[in-house]
């Protein structure tokens, strides 16, 4: 069996795994949509008031513009509870019965007063129609790409798919069956790309139909409940919080904890209260940290140079350039390197500024000091999701032959973030960073890795925002520095008292 046969059985598996998952719907043609205005949210067995570590049991029935209940499923939903004046919130879980009713459940964190929040993203037929453009091809992106040499400068067009042109340059990987392609410039040579940026295109391939479609969906939109909402009063007899550090090898939870004055803890462990910059650098002191991917990881070694202002860059950045940051003094090393395409952006990034993620692993010797993050599917949302699943089991390979060399070598995989709801949701939808996320937990299952659930904790921030603010880039952090250090001072963890509610920390975090 060839590579690329072997490699194309590979991801038509994990592609029907996911596709289990979705329940995606047809569309019919001019049929109503699901309306959230028309439908509602109700309680199930309703209670006067419920205690800490209860669930709480939610149903919504979707109704269509027409006001007629809904008889399939396949809508995106997201929910959450959280109470304003206590800067908490967590996200639920959401079952699709395939008729127009859904069920949320909700793990009740702390005590107080608690709001639901239901939002409709996506109607089924807005959810089918973003799955059908996904599929179908690569051009909803165009690349232009510089190549540069002894003063000479031209510009071609670029691709991420094979094109049936006679004078291609091909940048492909012959192990992993990764490609990229180029027109060929007139006087200079293939070696010479130098630069990419990127554009969107102007057709969608789309139907008038479809088009039609998206624009009578509105996004985002909460359902009414027939509640405002609920009192958490004390704690369930039964309850009781986690009494272990987090540490690799727990099993990964989703939802997996909860944002309580603007912090987040994860639902089965302790995490560390880093109050004092001495204590996060004891945490890094003497590791070598390697963070792979896209921007949003990247948000990590930027934090982490504005707060230890013993840790330094190497060099200044320039553009979408590779950053590296150094604490001689305490033997701490954190780099950080954009993964190869696609790489959205109209800024011209550098070609040798990005490399293949699984590339980069096979350059990692590992150790007991050293960890690895990576980060990647905002920049997949706009193509195929086989460009995706490839890059998945391509970069599962490299994790075992790291992870072969050197055991004792920490992998994370940061999932996606929601991200801004105004942009292009043909290309950009949050359904599309839902969905790889499924695929991120289904190739990666079995590895010796974490899991940082950065959707857990945007959804349930209500956070909107490509890149997330400081305040959940640190919760981010925080959870992942108490994986890696193998003891902590002080520590934060979801213990219930009705008489001081959760338990807090009363200082800063840093």
């Amino acid at each position: 069996m060839s590579k690329e046969h072997s490699s194309h059985k590979a991801i038509s598996h994990v592609l029907r795994k996911i596709e289990q998952n979705l329940n995606i719907t047809p569309y019919a043609r001019m049929t109503p949509l699901s309306s959230a205005e028309e439908s509602l949210v109700t309680l199930l067995n309703p209670k006067p008031s419920y205690k800490v570590g209860e669930t709480l049991s939610l149903r919504v029935d979707l109704y269509d513009q027409d006001g007629q209940h809904k008889s399939s499923g396949g809508d995106f939903l997201l929910a959450r509870i959280f109470s304003l004046y206590l800067d908490a919130s967590a996200s639920g879980v959401l079952e699709d019965f395939s008729n127009g009713t859904y069920k949320v459940t909700f793990t009740l964190f702390w005590p107080g007063r608690v709001e639901v929040s239901v939002q409709l993203v996506h109607p089924s037929d807005v959810v089918s129609v973003l799955w059908k453009a996904r599929q179908q091809d690569y051009d909803k992106i165009m690349y232009t790409g510089t190549f540069m040499s002894q003063g000479i400068q031209e510009e071609r067009q670029c691709f991420q798919h094979l094109v049936k042109w006679k004078q291609l340059c091909k940048y492909k990987d012959y192990r992993d069956n990764e490609y990229f392609f180029c027109l060929k410039p007139k006087n200079l040579s293939c070696n010479h790309l130098t630069y990419l940026y990127s554009k969107n295109s102007e057709d969608l391939n789309l139907s008038h139909q479809e088009f039609h479609i998206l624009l009578r969906s509105d996004l985002a939109v909460e359902v009414p409940s027939e509640f405002l909402s609920i009192d958490v009063n004390d704690c369930s007899d039964n309850f009781q919080g986690p009494s272990l550090k987090c540490k690799m090898g727990m099993k990964f939870e989703s939802p997996g904890g909860f944002f309580y004055l603007n912090k987040w803890y994860p639902k089965n462990c302790i995490v560390c209260q880093f109050t004092r910059v001495d204590e996060v650098n004891g945490c890094l002191k003497g590791k070598q940290i390697y963070l792979l991917g896209d921007s949003t990881v990247r948000q990590w070694i930027e934090y982490l140079i504005k707060i230890l202002k013993n840790l330094k860059m190497t060099k200044m950045p320039s553009g979408i350039s590779p950053v590296v940051a150094t604490d001689v003094q305490r033997n701490i090393y954190i780099a950080w390197m954009k993964h190869w395409q696609p790489w959205v952006s109209s800024t011209p990034n550098a070609v040798s500024s990005g490399q293949y993620i699984a590339r980069r692993l096979d350059t990692i010797a590992g150790s007991t000091n050293t960890t690895v993050v990576l980060a990647l599917g905002l920049h997949f949302r706009s193509f195929p999701i086989t460009l995706f699943l490839k890059r998945l089991l391509n970069i599962r390979k490299a994790i075992e032959r790291l992870l072969r060399r050197n055991p004792l070598t920490r992998v994370f995989v940061k999932l996606e973030n929601t991200r801004d709801l105004s942009v292009d949701m043909v290309r950009c939808s949050n359904w599309h960073g839902y969905v790889q996320n499924l695929a991120q937990r289904e190739v990666f299952q079995g590895l010796d890795i974490q899991f940082i659930d950065a959707w857990d904790m945007t959804v349930s921030h209500n956070s909107f925002a490509i890149h997330p603010s400081p305040n959940i880039v640190w919760n981010q952090l925080t959870l992942f520095l108490t994986y890696i250090c193998d003891e902590c001072s002080n520590t934060r963890s979801f213990q219930c008292d009705s008489n001081r509610q959760v338990e807090e920390d009363d200082t800063d975090d840093r």
